[in-house]
């Protein structure tokens, strides 16, 4: 309610004892004038709040699919990593057997290159 409007219903308030019946029937119609504009603006304040709600609400769900698929993927995440894991140790062993096998066959190329010459055996 706007100040023109606070003042014309003080104005009816103080004079009501006063009025003619034609008067205070002006009087109220006006304030059921008012009356039905402030609830216009009441309804209308309500819509906007409802339809900021509903947005929100909207905007909760939107947020919560993308948690769920960032969850999907942290877990893709994971599942890559505990493979990755498993590979890189069995690299490592693949890796140590190898290893081995390269040292026996040097032992044993050693070991024939040592039996060829054999520091107990004279020379020619």
């Amino acid at each position: 309610m706007n100040d023109f409007q606070q003042k014309k219903l003080e104005r009816y308030v103080k004079g009501w004892p006063s009025m003619t019946l034609d008067e205070k029937f002006e009087a109220i119609k006006y304030i059921l004038v008012i009356h039905k504009e402030q609830v216009e603006q009441y309804e209308s304040a309500l819509e906007l709040a409802n339809k900021a709600l509903s947005k929100s609400e909207q905007m909760v769900e939107e947020l919560q699919d993308i948690r769920k698929d960032q969850q999907r993927e942290l877990d893709k995440l994971y599942s890559f990593i505990e493979i990755n894991e498993f590979i890189q140790e069995e690299y490592d062993l693949y890796e140590g057997r190898l290893a081995c096998i390269f040292f026996n066959e040097d032992e044993s190329e050693m070991s024939s290159v040592n039996k060829q010459v054999s520091p107990t055996e004279p020379l020619a």
